[in-house]
């Protein structure tokens, strides 16, 4: 479950986890303070429907939920060199959209692929970004597109947290 809460990202900036777009990991369970916790129990139980709001409480109450920055990532290349870029390191797009998993999965087929071309590995990585960069930028786009929907929506407070 994702809770996508742009409002709190000073919370993870005072913790050190996000500077700028740089992401350096993640807030533990454990490390939620109490007050957001309780201020989330209190939102999931005016606006969300069973079962959801029931498995938040408990994820809540239990100390379950971790925060996470949310980074996107729109990719000018894959490849450098002798070197690629697959799934998530090449193209980093809002879990809001879905399909990182997928898109990772077609850019590993792809460069297993291109790799079996024998044209030496400097053409085969080309043909690999060749085939999935556009692709990737498209996911990315969508994510973009989607973050600043939910944004516009939210501040005008057409929509819940």
């Amino acid at each position: 479950m994702v809770w996508y809460d742009p409002a709190r990202s000073e919370l993870l900036t005072s913790s050190g986890l996000l500077e700028g777009s740089t992401v350096h990991g993640s807030l533990a369970a454990a490390d939620v303070p109490s007050e957001l916790r309780e201020e989330l129990r209190i939102v999931s139980a005016q606006n969300w429907p069973t079962p959801w709001r029931e498995a938040m409480d408990v994820a809540l109450r239990d100390s379950l939920l971790f925060a996470t920055p949310v980074a996107q990532y729109w990719p000018e290349r894959l490849v450098s060199g002798r070197i690629a870029l697959a799934g998530d390191a090449a193209h980093a797009a809002s879990p809001m959209v879905g399909g990182g998993f997928r898109q990772g999965l077609y850019d590993a087929a792809a460069l297993a692929t291109a790799l079996q071309s024998e044209s030496g590995p400097a053409a085969d990585l080309r043909l690999y970004e060749d085939s999935r960069l556009s692709d990737a930028r498209a996911h990315v786009e969508r994510s973009i597109a989607a973050n600043a929907n939910y944004l516009e929506r939210r501040s005008s407070g057409r929509t819940g947290t």
